[in-house]
């Protein structure tokens, strides 16, 4: 074994001394000349532009007015006026890192951000005490990481076509977050607030893994034609959810004032929970559909006919596969509403388990069927 390691050594070091050491190594002399440094500053690497009197002077309704397109960073915090918003952007195009600080107002100030520019984006501070609003987007505006608290209007109001992300908006005065026509918002809180947590106008938007706490009105609140997903709306003055011509999953409301969802014309909940609501776990109205849901113990407010786990009100409503427990009743049907009830059960609910009223079809209520029962009828309900 050592003969053969010696063998290879002896070869390595022969190729070594016939190879020229010039092959080996690079050139010898230094290129003439100063040396020169080829590392880039940070502001070649993203041109940024800071908010001061200098670069960006403010006018009479503003304490620094953004007018030309470009990247722009705080290095200090921004104080309000009386009469004027903080940072006024009129040009499109713009980035804002509000690098950590905060932008606040004082008594008689406009808004934090005032945005009348397309395709801003504001991100990672906090806007807070301003007497309008905290953030007034335009359009294609996008809010990252702000929190917008004690602001006398909305927290956070977004333009057409907006989005909201990782935000919060906390004991505003008028609702948390507004999110109009075409936007989004993702992964944002809206708590204490006087109006809406998070309010949807127009259509064609959709909010995703978002909370709404303790708001004054409703939790979330959508006009028309949106989608919500992986919510929860606890502890609101109002209902959790009240949503119209739009589509729920996969989300909870627990221990609001009202119902937990109230799900206005053409709107259908799948998968969504509701517990503890001082009205109805799901408030059906005209053409609604609630499927593979589950409510409990609602009902606890005392109101005479609001206390169903599934209460279907309204004309042409569906409820399918659905499960009532402990509630003050399971389902419910008004007369003549057209509503269909099919698959559902019902358990330990204190007044009735269904109680479905002429002018309403369901599948048979079977009472109380038993171990190993057999139901010949696909659409029966299920009371044991």
């Amino acid at each position: 074994m050592k003969t053969t390691r010696s063998v290879r050594a002896l070869s390595a070091l022969a190729i070594l001394s016939a190879t020229p050491l010039a092959a080996l190594a690079g050139p010898m002399n230094p290129p003439t000349g100063v040396p020169v440094s080829t590392m880039k500053t940070l502001s070649e690497i993203e041109p940024r532009i800071a908010v001061n009197a200098e670069n960006t002077p403010g006018d009479a309704d503003s304490v620094f007015k953004i007018t030309q397109p470009g990247s722009y960073y705080l290095t200090a915090s921004v104080v309000g006026e009386v009469g004027k918003s903080g940072i006024e952007i009129t040009a499109s195009r713009v980035k804002l890192d509000l690098s950590g600080m905060s932008v606040v107002g004082v008594a008689g100030s406009l808004s934090g951000v005032m945005v009348t520019g397309s395709n801003v984006e504001v991100r990672d501070g906090t806007v807070a005490g301003w007497s309008v609003d905290g953030v007034d987007a335009d359009a294609f505006a996008q809010v990252r990481g702000v929190r917008a608290l004690g602001n006398g209007g909305v927290g956070v109001k977004l333009g057409a076509y907006g989005s909201a992300f990782d935000s919060v908006c906390n004991s505003n005065g008028s609702h948390g977050l507004r999110v109009y026509s075409g936007g989004q918002a993702i992964k944002c809180q809206a708590e204490l607030n006087n109006g809406h947590g998070i309010y949807v106008q127009n259509s064609g938007n959709m909010l995703i893994d978002c909370l709404a706490f303790y708001n004054k009105l409703d939790g979330i609140r959508s006009d028309y034609q949106s989608t919500v997903k992986g919510c929860v709306a606890a502890y609101n003055e109002q209902n959790g959810f009240t949503l119209d011509y739009s589509m729920v999953s996969d989300s909870m409301a627990t221990s609001n004032m009202q119902s937990g969802f109230r799900l206005d014309k053409g709107t259908m909940a799948n998968s969504c929970n509701a517990l503890t609501n001082a009205q109805n776990g799901f408030y059906l109205l005209t053409s609604s559909t609630v499927m593979n849901s589950t409510a409990t113990s609602n009902g606890s407010g005392g109101h005479a006919s609001l206390n169903a786990g599934f209460y279907a009100q309204g004309a042409n409503t569906k409820v399918d596969s659905c499960h009532a427990a402990t509630n003050a009743r399971g389902f419910y049907a008004s007369a003549n509403a057209n509503a269909v009830l099919v698959t559902n059960t019902a358990s330990g609910n204190t007044l009735a388990q269904f109680v479905i009223s002429s002018g309403n079809d369901s599948g048979a209520i079977i009472t109380n069927p038993g171990t190993g029962f057999t139901a010949t009828n696909p659409f029966a309900n299920i009371a044991p």
